[in-house]
Formats: structure tokens, sequence, C-alpha cells
């Protein structure tokens, strides 16, 4: 069992930060195992996440909300 945040937006859509600032930040903290970018109607940051997931100590899942 691990924890789990599924929905997340970034600059691309309504969010505050941009998709590395989400995944710096969320390396910092060290408490989640899999996360979900999912901006409104875009997949940009989504995407971009997925393909740097080697680069985290978690989980990405692309999506879009």
């Amino acid at each position: 069992m691990g924890f789990a945040d599924i929905h997340m937006h970034t600059t691309a859509s309504d969010g505050f930060n941009t998709v590395k600032e989400v995944l710096n930040h969320i390396t910092r903290m060290g408490t989640l195992d899999v996360i979900a970018i999912t901006d409104h109607d875009v997949m940009e940051s989504s995407l971009w996440a997925y393909e740097h997931r080697q680069n985290y100590p978690f989980d990405i899942i692309p999506g879009c909300g």
C-alpha cells in the first residue's frame, strides 16, 4: 500500500505551478508513491511528466480532466 494523488493541475490549465515545479515539490515531500497530472483539456504537461518519469521516485500516470 502507498499514497497517491491522482488529480493534479499545472499551469498548462488552471494550476499555479509548472509541471517541473509540481514534480520537484512532490520529490521534496517524499510522501507520494503515485501521481497523475490531469490538466483540463490538455495533455502536454502530463505527457512531459510521463516521458521523464525515470527522474522521479514515484510513478506517474498521464491523464486529462
